[in-house]
């Protein structure tokens, strides 16, 4: 039996609950937008219909079981990430600043980072790890993108700079690009 919750539009409205459904556990979350997770498929909402959004089984084993950090100083939107994310075998860790995560050091694949953050924003986060010889590939979010952002983050070899609301798909394909 498959279990389909719709959930709300913002990242405010975002409810992260595990209920276990008779043999099946479905995850509910939502990352700024109208998806719908559940058995490890994912899905848009197009009015009442429901919609897979594909990824491959070699997608799949790119992104399980690498550990994620996720640097944002908005706790909802790493609530959602965080929960979106791991219904697809990651682990994910979050810090609420560049300088938590510099403090904690953890050994992981990826990095995904805001550049907009109280103390160090997101490319001087890059920055000093790349001044402690540490090159992890990065993904860099803002709600606003200007070239400086995008120049900045070319110049410190960041792959990807997503705008905020993020949909779940590019998110996931962003993740795909940068692990391969």
């Amino acid at each position: 039996m498959l279990q389909h919750r719709r959930l709300g539009k913002t990242a405010a409205s975002v409810a992260v609950k595990k209920k276990q459904f008779a043999s099946e556990t479905c995850t509910r979350s939502n990352i700024m937008g109208n998806v719908i997770i559940s058995d490890l498929e994912l899905h848009r909402t197009v009015g009442h219909q429901f919609i897979p959004v594909h990824m491959s089984e070699h997608g799949k084993l790119i992104l399980h079981g690498k550990v994620i950090a996720l640097v944002d100083d908005d706790k909802a939107v790493c609530d959602s990430m965080q929960a979106l994310l791991e219904v697809y075998g990651l682990d994910v860790r979050t810090y609420p600043s560049g300088s938590d995560f510099l403090d904690d050091n953890p050994d992981v694949a990826c990095l995904i980072v805001d550049y907009y953050m109280p103390g160090l924003n997101g490319l001087e986060l890059v920055s000093e790890l790349q001044k402690c010889g540490i090159d992890r590939p990065a993904i860099m979010i803002a709600a606003v993108v200007d070239p400086a952002i995008n120049r900045g983050a070319a110049e410190l070899g960041i792959k990807r700079v997503l705008r905020k609301p993020l949909a779940a798909p590019v998110l996931l394909a962003a993740l795909r690009d940068v692990l391969m």
